[in-house]
């Protein structure tokens, strides 16, 4: 195997678990699953990455659960709203970027998905309902960690004290890098929005 290849983005780990889920195939739906763990996982240590406030200690924390604490605790925001910044609204060189959470609901599927993620005794897979649970719980999880990934802002843009500068980190393709950098005002305007998405 090219280790070169293998990438671990939280992007990366979407579309290797949609690559390999086949709907005709069960023994797909296990590795399918292990990929959704931990594209929600890459994409909560994403959020922090960046952020002063975030230690180190809390950067490699690897279960969603604390994940989500530790992004409320920094953020000031729960996984039930994206907040949506528009720079410049209403002029030819507005741009809209967006953060969107992980869920608590992608957050609780991802705990589901755990007891199906160790060796599962006879009485577990003959119990009703475990392989509908199971894509249900995939399916569901694929749409969701597309959602989370599909936001520019890698979490909600804080002011920083010492400088009193607004710190923006997000992950934006090169046209929209272009259109931020041409635009060079001496005053910008950010207007915020957030919409609650339960």
């Amino acid at each position: 195997m090219d280790s070169n290849n293998y990438f671990v983005s939280s992007i990366n780990y979407l579309d290797r678990a949609q690559d390999v889920f086949d709907k005709e195939d069960v023994t797909t739906w296990f590795y399918s699953a292990l990929e959704i763990r931990f594209g929600v996982e890459a994409r909560m240590r994403e959020y922090l990455e960046f952020h002063k406030q975030a230690s180190e200690k809390m950067k490699k924390q690897y279960k969603p659960a604390v994940l989500d604490k530790h992004i409320a605790s920094i953020f000031r925001k729960g996984n039930n709203e994206e907040a949506i910044f528009t720079i410049n609204p209403g002029s030819s060189e507005s741009i809209k970027l967006k953060y969107t959470p992980v869920t608590k609901e992608l957050i609780d599927i991802v705990k589901n998905l755990g007891a199906y993620l160790h060796a599962p005794r006879d009485k577990f897979i003959g119990s009703d309902n475990f392989w509908s649970n199971l894509e249900f719980y995939i399916t569901r999880g694929i749409e969701l960690l597309k959602y989370a990934n599909s936001g520019e802002l890698l979490g909600i843009p804080l002011i920083n004290r010492e400088t009193n500068q607004i710190e923006i980190f997000s992950c934006i393709n090169k046209d929209l890098k272009d259109k931020i950098i041409l635009q060079g005002a001496e005053e910008i305007i950010i207007h915020v929005e957030y919409k609650n998405i339960d």
